[in-house]
């Protein structure tokens, strides 16, 4: 077994080691700001996070309030473009004064690609894992509905 950090410290978070086999490291923590939003840092096979991976972290930390912004006003724009199919309710959900996305989850992969997954999102097209935003950088580029998360709950693509 890979002897992994038993906890991670970015910048205000602790990032608390959740998995324990060689597999995948997994590093989770919650944002002492915001109830209930998460980041995780990912590495599969097992082993410390990259540096690019830990700076990613650190960035989307700093910035997590207007990445959140971001990704809701990315999401808005992209599902009201008639590029998917929306029911009437989802629609109007949409055009509301605050779009029905909550529950910022963030996490980023070891080679430093990440993505905004809104584990509440009241939508129809969400489904029970919420909708995601994949980034590059800063920017939002593309919205993932997470149909394609396989059985143990893992994106096929890995971002």
């Amino acid at each position: 077994m890979t002897d992994l950090p038993r906890e991670l410290r970015i910048r205000d978070i602790v990032l608390d080691l959740l998995t324990d086999d060689d597999e995948v490291g997994c590093w989770a923590g919650e944002f002492p700001r915001e109830e209930h939003s998460m980041i995780s840092i990912v590495v599969e096979p097992a082993a410390e996070p990259s540096r690019e991976a830990l700076e990613t972290a650190a960035g989307v930390i700093d910035g997590f309030d207007d990445l959140v912004e971001a990704a809701i006003t990315y999401l808005v724009a992209e599902l009201s473009s008639g590029r998917r199919m929306l029911t009437d309710a989802d629609r109007a959900r949409l055009s509301e004064s605050s779009p029905p996305f909550g529950l910022p989850e963030a996490t980023v992969w070891d080679d430093g690609t990440w993505l905004l997954r809104f584990a509440e999102a009241d939508l129809d097209l969400a489904g029970d894992l919420g909708l995601a935003v994949r980034f590059v950088g800063t920017a939002p580029v593309a919205v993932d509905d997470l149909s394609d998360v396989d059985d143990d709950g893992d994106l096929a693509a890995n971002a």
